[in-house]
This record gives C-alpha cells, sequence and structure tokens, in this order.
C-alpha cells in the first residue's frame, strides 16, 4: 500500500494529469479493484478447461498471463475513455486511466503474492519491478487508444500497441519464470 501510495503522489506531482476530472479517476481505481478476481476467474477457467491436453510452456504459460492480465486491465479504462472523451479531453487524462488502473492491479496482485509467501525479497522486487512493469505494459496499451482518440489514426495502431504490452508483461514473467 505504501508503494501504491508513493507512485499515486508521484503522478500527481508531475502535474501533467491535472485535467483529469477526480470522479473519472475514482470510478477507474474502483473499476480497476475488480480487475484481480477477474483475471483470477478468467486464467482458472482457461487452466481447467484446458488441463487435459495441457502441456506446459513457458511461452504459452506468459503469453497467456499477459493477455488476460493487460486485456482485463484495458476493459474499464477503455471504457470510461471511450465514453467519456469528450469530458476527459487531454491525452494525458486518458493515459493516466489506463496508468492508475496497472497502479492499482499491480498492488493488490502484490497483496496477494505476499500474503502468500512474506518475504523481505519478494517485497521489495515486487514492489519496484512488478508496479514499474504493469504500469508501462498498460501505458503501451493506453497510449495506442489516445492514438486512436485524439489522432485518428488506424484502430489497427492501437491494436499494435496493446499487443505490445501484452509482449512486455509476457517477457516480464518469462524473464520471472527463468
Amino acid at each position: 500500500l505504501i508503494v501504491f501510495l508513493v507512485w499515486f503522489f508521484f503522478f500527481i506531482y508531475l502535474d501533467i494529469f491535472k485535467n483529469i476530472k477526480f470522479s473519472f479517476l475514482f470510478a477507474n481505481l474502483l473499476l480497476a479493484a475488480l480487475t484481480i478476481p477477474m483475471v483470477i476467474l478468467l486464467y482458472d477457467s482457461w487452466y481447467f478447461s484446458n488441463i487435459k491436453e495441457y502441456e506446459p510452456g513457458l511461452w504459452k504459460d506468459n503469453l497467456i498471463t499477459g493477455i488476460f492480465e493487460e486485456g482485463v486491465k484495458f476493459i474499464f479504462p477503455f471504457i470510461i475513455a471511450l465514453f467519456f472523451v469528450h469530458r476527459l479531453k487531454s491525452p494525458f487524462a486518458v493515459l493516466f486511466l489506463f496508468t492508475s488502473s496497472a497502479l492499482v492491479f499491480a498492488t493488490f496482485e502484490n497483496m496477494i503474492y505476499i500474503g502468500q509467501r512474506f518475504d523481505l525479497g519478494i517485497v521489495s522486487i515486487r514492489g519496484i519491478y512488478a508496479i514499474t512493469i504493469h504500469i508501462c505494459a498498460s501505458t503501451l496499451c493506453g497510449y495506442g487508444i489516445v492514438l486512436y482518440l485524439f489522432k485518428k489514426p488506424l484502430f489497427f495502431k492501437a491494436v499494435l500497441y496493446f499487443l505490445a504490452g501484452v509482449m512486455l508483461h509476457g517477457i516480464y514473467d518469462l524473464v520471472l519464470s527463468t
């Protein structure tokens, strides 16, 4: 929680996100808290439905995890940005929705890992690296949406940025698991 607050106040201190209304931010943070149970449900459903023909593989496992986590973290900021882009007005405000969603997700994920096995090494590593990589991956995904909403390129570019975020997350998970 302390790491969450440090990151959150750092983003506020940057002052580039001043155009975002508190109501959008608060709604996004509340909805982001729902993403952890959604990811657990998706991953468990996928795993148990494929258990008979499931062959573990580092790339496969990490890519699936990246798709599920980035996809679920993407849902709520995307919906808010899509429907309220005229009220958000700023690309930075839209990007902050994705960044704050990742921050909440990573914080709750860290709490789960720490709750399973409290270890000062895990706390320090996850506090720095996990939150940073979640923010970077979600920011990549969000940047594609910012381009789509404000620069009006092809939606295909937004999909490419989303896939880049998924791959970044997958590579991070791959490095951790080896």
